[in-house]
């Protein structure tokens, strides 16, 4: 018998949807708690909110006024957001590689990059063709940030639960759109499950070898890279209907390792070796196991 996952695959679809929601509700609850306020609905700046001295000052950013999952296109909310991240909302961008300017958001992406909508509702018709993807998707993903960068990145933050910030570098197509956000979605759904279990045991700090990165990364983030690597590779398996999504599958290919299987196997290994699990963690990295057995 097959156990029931928590991160990959049909069965770990509930898991998702329910802690996902479980979350959410907690998050609104506790932000209006602290803020002596009734919020109405998630959006994914109420998770910083226990971080911070005094409520959220931008209202704007507390207006559940996008629809779920899209893209942000809007100037003024991007504008509001870019503000935030540089200020009050800087714990978000805290601690990632590079300079400020390496992760700016693109406030005025219909000016600098018109087609981004377009590849964005190309790569949703693909990632709808899955099951998982087309289940998960609004669970984990509440809505998406351009940013300025030409190079591929993007990045989540358990700070900002359900807002992936993602690059839409030249040439963007349906395709590599569709690989990005599936990459940041493993992040998104591993972030769930740390919320509430902390998946490794041992030292989250101790060095662990990264196959995107292709260098020794702290074990959590390590874990992280894994089940980016992972969700790529669940949805890279149904792209195989022309050469668009051909080229973009050996493109991300190359990128993370050469072959995507090959690399989540080689960074389970390395996990494996040097930590300890959580019984989670541990039916996780079962999961990584499975998926390329």
């Amino acid at each position: 018998m097959v156990t029931a996952s928590f991160l990959l695959g049909k069965s770990a679809i509930p898991v998702i949807s329910e802690l996902s929601a479980t979350l959410k509700a907690k998050t609104i609850r506790r932000a209006s708690e602290l803020d002596g306020v009734s919020y109405e609905g998630y959006t994914p700046w109420l998770s910083l909110r226990p971080r911070l001295s005094r409520p959220i000052e931008d209202q704007r950013l507390l207006e559940n006024s996008y629809v779920a999952g899209d893209l942000i296109l809007d100037r003024e909310y991007l504008e509001a957001l870019s503000r935030f991240t540089t200020a009050q909302g800087e714990p978000i961008m805290r601690g990632l590689p590079g300079t400020s300017e390496d992760w700016k958001i693109l406030t005025e992406p219909e000016k600098f990059k018109p087609n981004i909508g377009q590849s964005f509702r190309s790569a949703r018709l693909i990632m709808d063709r899955s099951s998982f993807f087309r289940e998960v998707y609004l669970p984990l993903v509440d809505m998406v940030i351009p940013l300025v960068r030409e190079r591929s990145c993007g990045f989540s933050s358990l700070l900002a639960r359900g807002a992936i910030f993602r690059s839409f570098h030249t040439p963007h197509t349906g395709a590599t759109v569709a690989l990005d956000l599936a990459h940041e979605m493993g992040h998104q759904a591993l972030i769930l499950l740390q919320s509430v279990d902390p998946l490794i045991s041992s030292d989250l700090n101790a060095p662990v070898f990264s196959e995107i990165r292709r260098r020794d990364r702290p074990a959590i983030q390590s874990l992280h890279a894994a089940a980016a690597l992972a969700y790529m590779l669940i949805l890279s398996r149904g792209m195989n209907t022309n050469r668009e999504e051909l080229d973009a599958v050996q493109q991300r290919s190359v990128e993370y390792g050469g072959n995507l299987a090959d690399s989540v196997a080689k960074a389970t290994r390395s996990l494996t070796q040097k930590c300890k699990f959580t019984q989670v963690g541990s039916r996780v990295i079962e999961e990584f196991e499975r998926l390329v057995a």
